[in-house]
């Protein structure tokens, strides 16, 4: 398949995923889903726990976050080695808090009551937010282009962009489990599961406020590895995360679709021909 046949390819699913995204926000904004009581509607998450508990939950989240802000590849092996052993530790405490209450796994979606709808919410969200990513992403690619004068490659990440440029099966294996297996499994456990629920107690159980601090955090972690530029899509997409999480108190529902949209962006990076460079 040629390159211009395979581009209007992608950009026809492109924006259709984008037309999905905006027809289902209209679907919730019309029938009263995305307002305070509409999220209200999903089930508490109150453990019971002391207060201080949430605190750590909070604190050990932002210092994680920093910690992924100055940590690379190329620090110290010590510091790689934090970084990893952190999001264990921190999803060690969100499980440590919920067995110190009846049902506490439960409560907090480890255990979901409805895998089979918590399955199907996940898949939607994935692609939803893969269509609401890209929406936001061609308004941010705009202004970029209008400052730099310079088209942003959609392929932000850049083990992607050498999965693209220089295919390996080796290469695609460590990503599907680094991007696709671990990384929602335990990126959704500490921001959704410990952070977003510990904010959700410090706002006296207001989500909104929750669930927009906890996506900004989520976003400004990847600062390190993608250009500026997809912050703001990422900032979405973790809103889509949160939202689903709030609405079904079920983990298994952002895990799944932090799962399917890493998924779609690695299929996107392998297929996706290559932007020309400026000048």
């Amino acid at each position: 398949m040629s390159d211009q046949v395979l581009t209007i390819l992608l950009a026809i699913l492109t924006y259709g995923l984008i037309a999905l995204a905006l027809s289902t926000l209209g679907i919730l904004l019309f029938k009263g889903r995305l307002g305070e009581k509409g999220l209200a509607l999903g089930p508490t998450r109150d453990l019971g726990l002391p207060p201080r508990l949430y605190l750590v939950g909070i604190v050990g989240t932002l210092l994680y976050s920093a910690c992924l802000l100055v940590v690379s590849d190329k620090s110290p092996k010590a510091m790689q080695l934090v970084a990893g052993l952190f999001p264990l530790m921190l999803a060690g405490l969100l499980i440590g808090q919920a067995l110190q209450v009846p049902a506490g796994l439960r409560k907090i979606g480890l255990l979901p009551r409805h895998p089979a709808r918590d399955l199907m919410w996940g898949v939607a969200a994935g692609i939803v937010g893969l269509g609401l990513a890209g929406g936001v992403g061609l308004i941010v690619n705009a202004i970029s282009f209008a400052i730099e004068g310079k088209p942003v490659d959609p392929v932000a990440h850049d083990l992607l962009k050498q999965l693209r440029e220089d295919f390996s099966t080796e290469l695609l294996v460590e990503i599907v489990i680094g991007a696709v297996i671990l990384a929602p499994l335990l990126e959704e456990l500490v921001f959704r599961g410990l952070f977003q629920t510990s904010l959700l107690r410090l706002f006296k159980g207001m989500r909104w406020p929750a669930l927009l601090v906890a996506s900004a955090v989520f976003a400004v972690i990847h600062w390190s590895v993608v250009p500026w530029q997809w912050i703001i899509p990422l900032f979405a997409i973790g809103l889509v995360f949160g939202y689903v999480y709030e609405r079904t108190g079920s983990l298994l529902t952002p895990i799944i679709a932090h799962a399917v949209f890493n998924a779609l962006n690695v299929t996107l990076a392998v297929v996706m021909p290559e932007i020309p460079a400026a000048g």
